[in-house]
């Protein structure tokens, strides 16, 4: 049953990525909320392959194929992409050069994961999961932690300090919340190898973490237009646009 937990969270990703990406394309000026966007759009197609490894099983004629795309956009690249967003939203000064590091190392992920040979044997029996593990080398899947960590640390970072920022305002708690919700999210999908340990899995991680994270922008974009917030020009107003919850996406 956990095997199909992936349809589960293609519903629910996609319309998420699509309310960020339309709202982004109504003016076209917010980098972070583009960002936002694409890295919502790595995360359906991680999801989406997996969902057909669910469905159909590992398939001789596309399956290594689909575990490539599914290993670049939903173990390599989802994270740090959502989180390069955050950067362009709260460290500005470090945004465009940190923005040109991660897409030189999201080319050599692309290089690193295609050319890579795949040994498909622990797929063959219709494992519960897709896994890199004993399936690519070694030296491919030590790239993952890099591009994870970096985007953990401001994703995950961003939320919880926007959070902190409304507390001591004690103002908009609904923003408050939301964050928090968005970094409870944004972590799930990190911890789904320990999820394992208890035999919930890493598919279960993903949902939970999808709801947070469209939860979390649902309650932080309520009632946006009654909150009365500070000038764009004020600083006080740079936290309220922290995360893609957080911000009017």
């Amino acid at each position: 049953m956990q095997s199909y937990l992936p349809i589960l969270s293609t519903l629910v990703i996609v319309p998420f990525a699509y309310i960020v990406l339309r709202r982004w394309a109504r003016t076209r000026a917010n980098t972070a909320i583009l960002l936002w966007g694409i890295g919502l759009i790595f995360f359906a197609i991680g999801s989406f392959t997996e969902s057909l490894y669910a469905i159909f099983g590992w398939s001789e004629t596309w399956g290594e194929l689909s575990l490539r795309i599914w290993y670049l956009f939903g173990a390599v690249l989802v994270v740090a992409w959502l989180g390069q967003g955050t950067v362009f939203l709260l460290w500005k000064r470090i945004a465009r050069p940190s923005f040109v590091i991660l897409f030189i190392a999201s080319l050599y992920g692309i290089y690193a994961v295609f050319s890579a040979p795949v040994d498909s044997t622990p797929l063959l029996d219709d494992a519960a999961e897709l896994t890199g593990k004993g399936v690519l080398p070694t030296s491919v899947r030590l790239i993952t932690p890099f591009f994870n960590i970096y985007g953990v640390i401001t994703l995950v970072g961003g939320a919880l300090w926007s959070a902190y920022y409304y507390l001591r305002r004690r103002t908009e708690p609904h923003r408050m919340i939301g964050n928090l919700l968005i970094a409870a999210g944004a972590m799930l999908p990190g911890i789904g190898g320990s999820l394992n340990r208890f035999g919930l899995g890493l598919y279960l991680g993903e949902l939970v973490g999808a709801i947070l994270l469209f939860w979390g922008f649902m309650v932080a974009s309520r009632r946006v237009a009654a909150a009365n917030p500070a000038p764009a020009t004020s600083p006080e107003s740079v936290p309220v646009e922290s995360t893609p919850a957080a911000s009017t996406t």
